[in-house]
């Protein structure tokens, strides 16, 4: 169970993290909001060339952690 709660957190950080970036897309173009939206790595793309906030960043890096370990932890 502790696992599952693991693997839920980290997915959730990285959801809201990508829209929250996506939203922070908007004020550049439509186009890459939906990209970051619906093209998972392309949020690592635009927040390392676009001026997003690095906690923005920070936080999905801990959500990609998040995942790993719970992956990790569950096999």
């Amino acid at each position: 169970m502790f696992v599952f709660g693991i693997l839920f957190v980290g997915l959730s950080i990285v959801a809201g993290m990508q829209f929250v970036i996506a939203a922070a897309a908007l004020k550049d173009s439509v186009a890459k909001s939906l990209m970051c939206v619906f093209l998972p790595l392309y949020v690592f793309v635009y927040g390392n060339r676009a001026t997003v906030s690095p906690w923005f960043m920070r936080l999905w890096y801990c959500g990609i952690g998040l995942l790993e370990l719970g992956g990790i932890m569950a096999s």
